[in-house]
């Protein structure tokens, strides 16, 4: 097993210098995650606890890079009562026990949303039924001001409440390639 000197995600945001965090740095981030993904989706299986603390950081020749981790509740889509932490557990999932490759995209996008802020969100609020009828009844983390709309864009298509209309782990991946690769488009140096 390799060893991750930039720990969990998480503890790397919680710790990061500023200029580690540019929206290309965060970029690659995503990419290296929703690659891992779309393998896990291609074999037939969901992640089912997809978040922060499951995700490790790791730094080669200078670049930042992350793998998934923590496989444990990994299934085959389907009916399960609820695991794992509130905030990135999408609203069929809370509401309904369905779990499908959707919800790990609903998943994906809160940690968006926490590489957006750079600090755990709904952190003012007690994890418990409270917050899940609010997640349900579509409390979603605020981006920081400075996100760059195509990012704020793919986040919300990826929290969407209707699973049906949340993009795949190969449209994602295919939409990070593009802004990787065209850093004129999005200026993604430190905007996208």
């Amino acid at each position: 097993m390799e060893y991750a000197q930039r720990d969990n995600l998480r503890s790397f945001l919680e710790n990061a210098k500023p200029s580690e965090l540019s929206w290309e740095a965060k970029t690659y981030l995503l990419w290296d995650i929703i690659r891992g993904l779309k393998v896990i989706h291609k074999v037939g299986y969901v992640h089912k606890d997809l978040h922060s603390k499951n995700i490790l950081c790791f730094e080669r020749a200078g670049t930042l890079t992350a793998k998934i981790t923590d496989l444990g509740l990994s299934s085959q889509p389907g009916t399960f009562k609820p695991q794992g932490i509130i905030p990135f557990m999408a609203p069929e999932y809370l509401n309904s026990c369905l779990y499908t490759t959707s919800s790990d995209i609903y998943s994906f996008g809160i940690i968006m949303a926490e590489l957006s802020i750079e600090n755990p969100f709904f952190w003012d609020h007690e994890y418990n039924i409270a917050l899940i009828l609010k997640i349900s009844n579509g409390l979603r983390p605020e981006l920081a001001s400075s996100t760059p709309q195509p990012y704020v864009n793919l986040c919300k298509l990826c929290t969407d409440a209707d699973p049906e209309k949340r993009p795949t782990a190969q449209e994602i991946y295919e939409t990070l390639t593009n802004w990787l690769s065209d850093k004129s488009t999005f200026k993604i140096k430190d905007k996208i």
